[in-house]
């Protein structure tokens, strides 16, 4: 796994996640996946699926900035910037950015990503 490849996952998986391409995406998740959204929700394995699936959660754009991976042999971290339009549990046209970290880690079946925790930028520090 390079940075790049690394990058080229985690942008498939949001891409399936706007375009609604669940398969897509279910086959990047690991089995223990948990997301951390940036008001404090938090979801473990299917239930953030499940929600994606029904409406709960719909992505309309997510684009990536900045991206810095790290590959620390069948573990890989990504930090990257994320401008979001999204509609979330009856809240329509949020338009936010975050911070974004997740975590991935190789296993028999490929690379999946194991953790998504996204946190509000309002002003750099």
């Amino acid at each position: 796994m390079t940075e790049d490849e690394l990058i080229a996952l985690e942008k498939s998986r949001l891409a399936g996640m706007v375009s609604r391409e669940f398969a897509q995406v279910e086959a990047l998740m690991d089995d223990e996946f948990e997301f951390f959204h940036g008001d404090g929700r938090y979801h473990r394995g299917e239930a953030f699926l499940t929600d994606v699936k029904t409406g709960g959660i719909e992505y309309h754009t997510i684009r990536m900035t900045n991206p810095r991976g790290f590959i620390l042999g069948d573990v890989a971290v990504l930090f990257y910037d994320m401008a979001l339009h999204v509609d979330a549990y009856g809240t329509k046209d949020i338009r936010t950015d975050r911070a974004v970290t997740s975590v991935w880690r190789k296993g028999s079946g490929g690379w999946r990503i194991v953790l998504f925790k996204g946190v509000a930028v309002s002003a750099p520090a």
